[in-house]
């Protein structure tokens, strides 16, 4: 597992994303299953992103998909300790 040194890196807005997607998707608990689910749909709205942007020729918020980027690398780095990352999405 990396270390925890990237949570300062969590920013405002990734902090924003991460809590609207756990509203979206119904997670009030963090665990393995809820863990796959979010990373799931991250990587989803990351391809459907790119795709509608490329088709309709509009530039792709760059911010964003870097945002979701370091999202699901965070939580894959720390899937093992779903405290931590409750801790840091739920508070």
């Amino acid at each position: 597992m990396k270390n925890k040194e990237q949570a300062p890196r969590l920013t405002s807005r990734a902090k924003a994303e991460i809590q609207n997607l756990l509203n979206e998707l119904s997670i009030k608990e963090l665990t393995n299953t809820t863990v796959d689910a979010l990373c799931e749909e991250m990587v989803a709205r990351v391809s459907a992103l790119v795709s509608v942007k490329e088709d309709d020729h509009q530039p792709i918020d760059e911010e964003l998909l870097q945002t979701y980027d370091f999202l699901i690398d965070f939580i894959i780095a720390h899937e093992d300790d779903l405290d931590f990352l409750s801790k840091l999405f739920y508070e």
